[in-house]
């Protein structure tokens, strides 16, 4: 009997070990911090799994959702502006929080040279 509950514990510890890899717990934000005025960009976070996700945008629009992995935010006027992010787990615990800074562009301005 001892053997059986061996197995089981292994499987199951197993199972547990398996769990942890498929999650990632890195405290990221992937997306473009150099963008053009009134420019979509979509910005998301290197932690993956079953968190909390809480998005923050500043000299720009949050276009949807701000509270899944990923985030869409239209970019506004030209200067600087912000991407934060803040992750909590399931007891509310804060595991990480990030701040991008994103320069926002002048669009070119097109310059016709007659021949």
């Amino acid at each position: 009997m001892n053997l059986k509950l061996s197995f089981l514990l292994c499987f199951f510890l197993g199972l547990m070990s398996l769990t942890a890899e498929a999650q990632s717990t890195d405290c990221s934000i992937y997306g473009d911090s150099t963008v053009c005025e009134n420019e979509a960009q979509s910005y998301t976070s290197g932690y993956i799994g079953g968190y909390q996700y809480s998005w923050g945008a500043f000299g720009g629009t949050i276009v949807g959702s701000n509270t899944s992995p990923s985030v869409n935010v239209n970019w506004g006027f030209v200067g600087s502006g912000q991407i934060t992010m803040v992750i909590k787990d399931s007891s509310n615990t804060v595991l990480c929080t990030k701040i991008m800074n994103v320069i926002v562009n002048p669009l070119p301005t097109p310059e016709i040279i007659p021949d």
